[in-house]
């Protein structure tokens, strides 16, 4: 099951994703973070798969979508950032959540969020929450984005 939003590019703008990770291997088989062209056949410009992201000390993740021209000082694992590359700048940017064979008493999961819901509605911790930043602001305070 996927949660996605669109976004457009915007020089000197990043996307900033938050949320908690699902336990792999007790809530969900696979999950992943992805970039994609918002068009046909949706080519895939940059994923970050389960064992690739970097998690803090209660399981949260923090993603920066850029392009690598932009892609802050801070936005590395070492920061405890997952960086993705936005791909091309041309188009809108699909960004996609996915859970994969979610456990069926993994109630916070991305597949119990009914078509158009929003995830903050079910996902509770587990939902990504999405903003905006500048490169300059993420270097500065991550937090504050």
């Amino acid at each position: 099951m996927y949660i996605a939003t669109i976004a457009e590019y915007e020089p000197g703008r990043i996307v900033v994703v938050r949320g908690k990770a699902p336990v792999v291997g007790e809530q969900v088989r696979y999950w992943s973070l992805c970039t994609n062209e918002f068009r046909k056949p949706y080519t895939v410009s940059s994923c970050a798969a389960d064992p690739d992201v970097v998690l803090d000390d209660e399981g949260g993740y923090t993603f920066v979508i850029s392009t690598p021209d932009e892609r802050p000082s801070n936005a590395t694992a070492a920061d405890g950032v997952t960086w993705v590359d936005w791909g091309a700048t041309d188009q809108r940017n699909l960004i996609l959540l996915r859970h994969m064979l979610a456990d069926p008493g993994f109630a916070e999961s991305a597949t119990n969020v009914p078509p158009l819901g929003l995830a903050t509605a079910t996902m509770g911790d587990y939902a990504p929450i999405g903003s905006l930043c500048t490169t300059e602001a993420f270097e500065a305070d991550p937090d504050g984005c």
